[in-house]
């Protein structure tokens, strides 16, 4: 007997989304930043409030896959060296706002043979990951991504993308 994974992509989840709002949220609590939006169609995610004045200002542009996923973040900062490294980490995600948002589903179940026949059993385990690093995962990013989730706990791999 054997313990196999059928991961498919799931269009209907938001974990990817979420995550990614997460990282957002966490950066923005722990550095002093405002963001003006260019594209007024689409929630500005960080906010203004216009309160107070900043030294400097990062400019991030954000594209999708079709005409109309476009933004452009002009982030208001005070440049401290302090805050760089976490204002760096806001400007790659705001880029990836309308892309790598990469969410799978997995089903675990068990295949045995018998007598030369393949018996699969109902699915026992489901599961759920994303991909939020990789714009367009291959099969082994996805596998990679699975394990680092939830480790070896399989024989075989199949894909229903």
């Amino acid at each position: 007997m054997k313990t196999v994974i059928r991961i498919s992509e799931d269009i209907m989840s938001d974990e990817a989304y979420t995550r990614w709002r997460e990282d957002i949220d966490y950066i923005v609590s722990e550095i002093d930043v405002d963001c003006i939006i260019s594209n007024k169609r689409f929630n500005n995610t960080i906010g203004y409030d216009g309160s107070r004045p900043y030294e400097s200002k990062k400019i991030v542009t954000a594209r999708g896959y079709c005409q109309s996923e476009w933004q452009e973040y002009t982030l208001l900062h005070n440049g401290l060296e302090c805050e760089k490294d976490l204002l760096d980490m806001l400007a790659n995600l705001l880029s990836k706002t309308f892309t790598h948002n990469n969410n799978y589903y997995v089903e675990k179940f068990e295949r045995t043979e018998i007598d030369g026949k393949v018996f699969n059993s109902e699915p026992h385990d489901f599961t759920s990951f994303c991909i939020t690093d990789i714009e367009f995962p291959e099969k082994e990013d996805i596998i990679n991504a699975y394990l680092h989730e939830y480790g070896k706990d399989y024989d075989e791999v199949e894909f229903s993308l």
